[in-house]
C-alpha cells in the first residue's frame, strides 16, 4: 500500500508541475499575442497613413502637374527615389 501511495504522489507532483509550467507559457503567449494586435493596430494606421499622403501625390500631379500616373507605378518611383 505504501508503495502504491508513493508512486501516485509523485506521479501528482509531475504532473502539477507540467500543469504550472503550461500554464506559464500559456501566459506568454498570451501577453506576447495582445503585443502583436497592438503591433497589427499600429502598422494599420501607417498603412491608411501612407495611402493617403500617395493619393494626395497622385492627385498633385494630376491636377498641377497634368500628369496621369497609377498608384503602383507612383508606388514603385517613390520606392525607386527612396532607395537612392
Amino acid at each position: 500500500m505504501k508503495l502504491w501511495n508513493t508512486i501516485h504522489n509523485s506521479e501528482s507532483q509531475r504532473l502539477a508541475q507540467r500543469v504550472a509550467k503550461l500554464e506559464e507559457k500559456l501566459f506568454e503567449v498570451m501577453e506576447r499575442n495582445s503585443q502583436l494586435k497592438e503591433e497589427i493596430a499600429r502598422l494599420r494606421e501607417d498603412n491608411a497613413r501612407l495611402q493617403q499622403q500617395l493619393a494626395a501625390a497622385r492627385k498633385f500631379l494630376r491636377d498641377v502637374a497634368r500628369v496621369t500616373i497609377s498608384r503602383g507605378y507612383l508606388a514603385k518611383l517613390i520606392a525607386k527615389v527612396s532607395r537612392s
